[in-house]
């Protein structure tokens, strides 16, 4: 049911609250303040084991979000079926076999954009139906993956109603996300389905900056309908609303939440050790998931490292809180791409002296003026440790200022401000400029 005062969006999305996923949080977090500018949502998820059911739903975001699992067979209908091959996430912390990783790499070989479009494609009629129950003012689909970006064409245009594409995650010009596909066979449908959504979108949104300036010059007819809206940080982190979580031992603690390449982790405990030996009472804290060299960074701090493993998100949190000094480490692989790396938002809102270690351009590009974060490439162990032992020492970055700024523009809540001021526009049929 609808009232005059609130909207509705449709949202398909492979992951949702509880999932503790990148993706999850951004739409969560959205979602959370969308209904305090007019907007209910309503969200089509894929179901990957973590279910908070309509009573969870309802105390975490009240009664304007609902969320349906559209792999939950419901009112007799049998669940769609399709692979799981790049939704990421499902099996976090649990090595590949070597049979599970090539057939992984020939699903995604033979499958465009992704294999994720085989579920999406026999889902369309559950689609159908929870739309047609839902009767949305603007449908919207979060990518990647890719496959489910078809079937929110498909139901916008058969209801009728504008269609908001929020593209995470770079799609052409990334070599982390390909798309995947047989590139000498499948290069012209890949770079035609990246035209036919600048091309039949009503809005399309960039989490990375970068994408969303390429995709202004490569698309020209779309320009007016091109935004960039990042990933941020939830406000509680600002209003006292998340106890921090402090070093057990009441060292100082260096803490990495997210993901870290596990050769590079070994290089940071080191530098750690290093200044322990020097007589600095420090620690070490890795948060995420848990890396394949976790006997060897025990066997270099011993009790000096807490290995605590994929946690929910406020956990993550209360850790980035209670952090002395925070660390973005970045392997040679993923410092190539173009991501922007959402942890730096909650890094700097936290008030802590952050390294920024082998960035990507748009990292680089984000903390170029905040003072308060101090960049390294490919440090020696003596420059990690000296700048883990600058930033321990606090030496003269005014981490308050970096803070501010980003408080200003960054939290989550001013994102969906803006988020819903462009829905409205469409719901009124007002025009980009």
């Amino acid at each position: 049911m609808q009232d005059r005062d609130h909207r509705t969006l449709l949202l398909l999305a492979t992951h949702f609250y509880p999932s503790m996923t990148v993706a999850a949080v951004r739409w969560s977090s959205l979602a959370r303040a969308l209904p305090g500018h007019g907007w209910r949502v309503v969200v089509l998820t894929r179901c990957y084991g973590s279910v908070a059911g309509d009573e969870g739903i309802l105390d975490e975001f009240g009664p304007d979000v609902r969320v349906r699992y559209i792999d939950h067979p419901a009112d007799g209908q049998p669940a769609p079926t399709g692979t799981n091959a790049g939704a990421g996430g499902r099996n976090a912390g649990v090595r590949r076999s070597a049979f599970s990783s090539l057939r992984v790499a020939a699903e995604r070989l033979c499958f465009v954009p992704d294999p994720s479009v085989v579920f999406w494609r026999r889902a369309r009629a559950r689609l159908l139906d929870e739309a047609l129950s839902a009767r949305p003012d603007i449908v919207a689909v979060s990518a990647p993956p890719w496959g489910k970006v078809g079937a929110a064409m498909g139901l916008a245009k058969r209801l009728g109603k504008p269609l908001v594409v929020d593209q995470r995650d770079p799609f052409l010009i990334d070599h982390r996300f390909g798309p995947y596909g047989l590139r000498s066979v499948h290069g012209r449908a890949l770079a035609a389905l990246s035209a036919r959504i600048y091309r039949e979108s009503s809005l399309v949104v960039h989490t990375i900056p970068i994408e969303s300036r390429w995709a202004r010059l490569r698309y020209p007819e779309a320009r007016p309908r091109i935004r960039a809206l990042t990933n941020a940080f939830p406000l509680k982190m600002t209003g006292g609303g998340i106890e921090p979580m402090r070093d057990p031992a009441g060292r100082r603690s260096v803490r990495v939440v997210g993901a870290m390449g596990a050769e590079e982790m070994v290089h940071l405990a080191q530098a750690v050790r290093a200044l322990a030996d020097k007589g600095l009472d420090v620690s070490l804290m890795l948060v995420g998931r848990t890396p394949a060299t976790a006997d060897r960074i025990e066997g270099v701090l011993g009790d000096r490292v807490q290995i605590v493993g994929k946690v929910p998100h406020e956990r993550a949190l209360s850790a980035i809180l209670g952090a002395d000094v925070l660390v973005n480490y970045l392997d040679s692989d993923r410092r190539r791409s173009l991501l922007l790396s959402t942890k730096l938002f909650e890094y700097v809102a936290a008030g802590k002296p952050v390294l920024e270690i082998n960035p990507t351009r748009s990292d680089r590009h984000f903390v170029r003026r905040l003072p308060g974060v101090e960049v390294l490439s490919d440090p020696t162990l003596q420059e990690l440790s000296s700048a883990i032992e600058r930033a321990l020492n606090g030496s003269g970055t005014p981490v308050a200022e970096a803070r501010e700024r980003v408080l200003r523009e960054g939290s989550w809540a001013a994102q969906a401000e803006r988020l819903a001021g462009w829905l409205d526009d469409l719901a009124e049929g007002r025009p980009f400029s």
